[in-house]
């Protein structure tokens, strides 16, 4: 026992203690502060000690590597739900019929109309005509009618009809039937003047 009293047994284990509680006294005592700028390396950084929380954003974006290729397309999702019917559209054309008037015989030299009539409720959409070798005055649609002028400038009779196509059409805002018949009238007029 009385070797351990020696002093160099008892300064050697002094210096031990020191040296062990030295380091956990410096570790923490020492910060940042005290630290020079860019003299910690990676060597004296334990590994796997520094996560994603103690370094910057900007140091994170240049660790992120180039993009990559795109990736399969995934499965189709399922089908959506039915959408509302929408509104209803407008009503069409209805009861379609072509009307020939009778045929009206014009003789050599002369003038003459023919007319087509649509059934009841139905309207005029086009016209059309047979009038042979005749000069045509005009061939047009009057709403419920087709009405058509000729002059006759053959040396023979001729034979002329008109034909009404005839529908019905839905929202109609048909003039009334005196007023188209005043305009058939004024137009014959006017035919009849231009011809002299």
């Amino acid at each position: 026992m009385r070797h351990l009293r020696s002093p160099g047994v008892i300064l050697g284990l002094i210096a031990i203690l020191l040296s062990v509680s030295g380091s956990a006294v410096a570790a923490r005592l020492i910060t940042g502060k005290q630290i020079k700028d860019n003299s910690i390396t990676g060597r004296d950084i334990r590994n796997r000690s520094i996560g994603g929380a103690d370094i910057s954003s900007a140091a994170k974006n240049q660790l992120a590597g180039d993009k990559g290729e795109t990736g399969a397309q995934g499965a189709p999702g399922p089908q959506g739900p039915q959408g509302p019917q929408g509104p209803t559209g407008p009503a069409g054309m209805s009861h379609f019929t072509v009307v020939r008037s009778p045929r009206t015989s014009i003789p050599s030299g002369g003038n003459g109309s023919a007319r087509a009539d649509c059934p009841a409720g139905t309207q005029a959409i086009g016209t059309g005509f047979d009038a042979s070798i005749t000069d045509v005055g005009f061939v047009e649609g009057f709403g419920s009618f087709v009405s058509g002028f000729f002059f006759n400038n053959s040396s023979i009779t001729v034979d002329v009809e008109v034909q009404a196509f005839c529908a019905t059409v839905a929202a109609t805002a048909a003039r009334s039937v005196t007023t188209q018949e005043g305009r058939l009238t004024q137009m014959i007029a006017a035919a009849k003047a231009a011809a002299r």
